[in-house]
């Protein structure tokens, strides 16, 4: 991938959320299999050719390419991977609106990223993640990412939700509480936990002001997989975009060779016409 091509992928990958009606398709509750308030899942809203209001689906990026509308592509490849990317947000996936203060309250994980993560130091992610995930279709990431972050991973207004039984916290110690992570099984700090001493009650909470130490726990997670995740889907657009391509010229071919031979025909019609003229008139 040229530098210029991942510029391409950067844009289209900030551009997914503007206009800010698109960032309403950008949820998917693959528990329910919804996107939020009636809105398409962000897996429709990528994967559907059908969707008429994106012009950067999957089956229309796969187009671009294969038509050699490079930057089209490439743009349209950053919307995807911005999708994607949502897929390993808590929030994202478990329907939690997080407009901003003061109307529904920021996602303290993509607060915290924001403002602790950037691309020179997302290279140390990306030089330990290991080898890309590989599915066979755009569809299959999408369901993968939103299952193991739903299951794995509380939002901030979901922790108490009677819609989620997962992720099921195992342990509890003096400050925090602990899940299991389905992929390698290992045990993590999945909430901040505080026993009320009068009450009884045990508080649960996802991030501090002073301690985000559940972030870092959730990033380290989830940041990796989405790189993985990102790096399957750059070699799936290549070699659906091959095939596409090469589908594509081979039916230019066939129409320029119906073209020729059908001009090739009327030529050889007006010859015919001529010296048939030729003849009537006695020359």
């Amino acid at each position: 991938i040229s530098n210029s091509q991942k510029e391409f992928i950067i844009q289209g990958s900030i551009d997914e959320d503007n206009p800010s009606f698109r960032s309403l398709n950008h949820f998917y509750d693959p528990v329910r299999n919804i996107g939020i308030n009636n809105n398409r899942t962000a897996k429709d809203w990528g994967t559907d050719a059908g969707v008429v209001a994106n012009d950067f689906s999957w089956p229309k990026i796969i187009e671009y390419y294969a038509q050699g509308e490079e930057e089209k592509a490439f743009v349209g490849l950053g919307h995807i991977l911005h999708l994607s990317e949502d897929m390993t947000v808590p929030e994202h996936t478990r329907n939690d609106p997080h407009i901003g203060d003061p109307i529904t309250g920021n996602s303290p994980y993509e607060k915290w990223v924001g403002e602790n993560k950037n691309r020179n130091t997302l290279k140390d992610v990306y030089y330990s993640v290991g080898s890309p995930l590989n599915f066979n279709n755009i569809s299959e990431y999408f369901d993968f990412l939103a299952k193991y972050t739903n299951s794995n991973f509380f939002s901030k207004d979901s922790i108490e939700s009677s819609v989620y039984t997962k992720p099921v916290i195992v342990d509890y110690d003096d400050y925090y509480a602990y899940g299991i992570d389905a992929l390698n099984n290992e045990k993590f700090k999945i909430l901040f936990a505080k026993r009320d001493k009068k009450t009884g009650v045990m508080e649960k909470f996802i991030d501090t002001k002073d301690d985000h130490i559940i972030m870092s726990s959730y990033f380290s997670r989830l940041s990796p997989l989405a790189i993985r995740a990102e790096a399957g889907i750059i070699d799936l657009f290549f070699k659906e975009g091959k095939i596409a391509r090469d589908k594509y010229l081979a039916e230019q071919k066939a129409l320029q060779e119906k073209t020729a031979q059908k001009n090739q025909s009327l030529a050889d019609s007006l010859s015919k016409k001529g010296r048939f003229s030729l003849f009537l008139s006695g020359l």
